[in-house]
């Protein structure tokens, strides 16, 4: 009798981990074509550059993107607001403004929070801020 009921401890032990293990982690949730972007060279004078990265929702549930945030303000995203049902696509437009930055290579990060699971996804653009150089003829 006690062997019995020591296999029965065991085996609901083993069913409420297997449960807990397929309820915690989901399919993904917001899967992107691609995370990070290269903006190749970026005159200092040629004003903002955009990329926008696509994104759909593989789960089964609703998902929102809470917030978006950059390592610095010459970085800015812009992302949807709005729930975001299964199956649907959307965008995050991330712009990189090189105006008043060093000549030299650059990446930069945007950490996005979200309802799913991963509930932060990074997303990078990099490149290289240059000088412009004027021609006068």
């Amino acid at each position: 009798m006690k062997r019995s009921f020591t296999n029965l401890i065991l085996l609901l032990a083993c069913s409420v981990i297997a449960t807990a293990a397929t309820n915690v982690a989901p399919n993904s949730s917001l899967v992107f074509k691609s995370q990070m972007h290269d903006f190749g060279r970026v005159g200092i004078n040629d004003g903002p550059v955009s990329w926008e990265f696509e994104f759909v929702n593989e789960s089964d549930s609703v998902v929102n993107i809470i917030g978006a945030m950059s390592a610095c303000g010459c970085t800015i995203p812009e992302y949807p607001h709005e729930p975001i049902a299964p199956g649907q696509t959307g965008k995050v437009k991330v712009t990189f403004k090189p105006y008043g930055r060093p000549a030299e290579p650059f990446e930069k990060t945007i950490t996005l929070r979200t309802s799913g699971s991963p509930s932060v996804v990074k997303l990078t653009v990099k490149g290289e801020s240059v000088e412009n150089v004027k021609i006068w003829q």
